[in-house]
């Protein structure tokens, strides 16, 4: 179990230019989950992203503890556990 772990990947460099994530940002988050020991498990919180055309999820982890005001289509999967 890890209790704490601090690396520095800057994920985001680059993304306010080009609007996407670098591979090598990207390899080295991975590098750094690895070290850490972490399990290779990525969630992105929706709203994050500003295009229009991103896929819509498919999954909804934590359904009981969503605020009331969020309605979601019936065919989105509601799941209590991650």
């Amino acid at each position: 179990m890890v209790d704490s772990f601090s690396r520095i990947v800057r994920l985001g460099e680059g993304l306010a230019v080009s609007g996407v994530l670098s591979d090598a940002a990207m390899r080295r988050t991975i590098e750094a989950l690895k070290e850490a020991d972490v399990a290779l498990v990525i969630g992105v919180p929706v709203g994050c992203f500003a295009d229009p055309n991103f896929a819509r999820p498919s999954k909804l982890f934590w359904a009981s503890r969503r605020h009331h005001w969020l309605d979601l289509p019936a065919d989105i999967a509601e799941i209590d556990t991650q």
